[in-house]
């Protein structure tokens, strides 16, 4: 009697249910991924600063703006939205949820790049140091030139100091007052009313207006710009392209017409959405008044 030969069973093929791309799987997994939320904006800027450095540097531009304003538009329309959160990906599925949540963190990380950024000296400080020194350095100047004229000091000297006019020309004179006094200390010792910390401070005021002001003939080469600022540029752009996101949601959930009001433009100077309820309600009865 031959042996009958059992055959292996078949393996079952485990296959991809259809209509199911890997396009939809990414997209279900982006909508379910947990948003990076804090009120610590330092610890928005370190958790964001990989991929605000990874923008290719022909997508970023110089970018500007009240980044205060950005950050409370921002919050406003995440807030706007938030309640409506489930509806989302089955309005627009190819939206990633939990980088809109992010958006609050990620105006934090913009406002602390804004913040690392050294400011450029204003021309209201500059007059403002000017006009504190000024009088100083008037008092000073004429007393050397009282002084150069009863042979105690050089007329030269003095004279020097006083050729020449304008900002920078006064912020040298305040230098070259305090250097010269330096220079005569021992003649003209107990003979003038000024203290060291007078002279110190012609000297040190004078030093950094120097510093700061430019010659009005000179020609300013282009400065690169600090790589602060262009970090700053680039977080600008995360939040731009995060907040374009929002507000195409914001279409989609409260309709073209309405989106203003939940969603604002990033740097728009908005009313409260009760603020313009209560306009839109003031204007409806006072249309329909006899």
């Amino acid at each position: 009697m031959s042996k009958t030969t059992k055959l292996p069973a078949a393996r079952a093929t485990k296959r991809t249910p259809l209509g199911k791309s890997a396009a939809a799987v990414k997209n279900k997994k982006a909508a379910s991924a947990t948003p990076f939320t804090t009120d610590d904006a330092a610890a928005a800027y370190a958790y964001f600063l990989l991929l605000a450095e990874a923008l290719p540097p022909e997508d970023v531009t110089m970018r500007g703006g009240d980044v205060s304003i950005a950050l409370t538009n921002v919050r406003r329309g995440v807030d706007a939205i938030r309640p409506h959160v489930a509806q989302i990906p089955k309005l627009l599925p190819k939206v990633a949820v939990h980088e809109l949540l992010e958006l609050p963190a990620l105006a934090l990380a913009l406002l602390h790049a804004d913040g690392r950024i050294t400011k450029a000296t204003s021309t209201r400080e500059i007059d403002a140091a000017l006009t504190r020194i000024g009088p100083l350095r008037d008092l000073t100047l004429t007393y050397l030139e009282i002084v150069a004229e009863l042979g105690l000091v050089a007329k030269d000297r003095v004279r020097a100091i006083r050729t020449g006019k304008g900002k920078l020309d006064n912020a040298r004179d305040c230098i070259d007052i305090a250097g010269l006094f330096r220079e005569v200390a021992p003649t003209l010792a107990g003979k003038h009313p000024f203290s060291d910390e007078q002279l110190d401070e012609l000297a040190k005021t004078g030093t950094w207006l120097v510093q700061t002001l430019k010659p009005a003939s000179s020609t300013r080469a282009k400065r690169a710009r600090p790589a602060a600022a262009m970090i700053r540029d680039r977080f600008w752009k995360l939040v731009e392209d995060r907040h374009d996101q929002l507000r195409t949601v914001g279409v989609a959930l409260f309709g073209i017409r309405n989106v203003d009001a939940h969603v604002p433009p990033l740097l728009s100077r908005t009313s409260t959405p009760k603020a313009a309820d209560e306009q839109e309600r003031g204007a409806s009865s006072e249309t329909t008044q006899p």
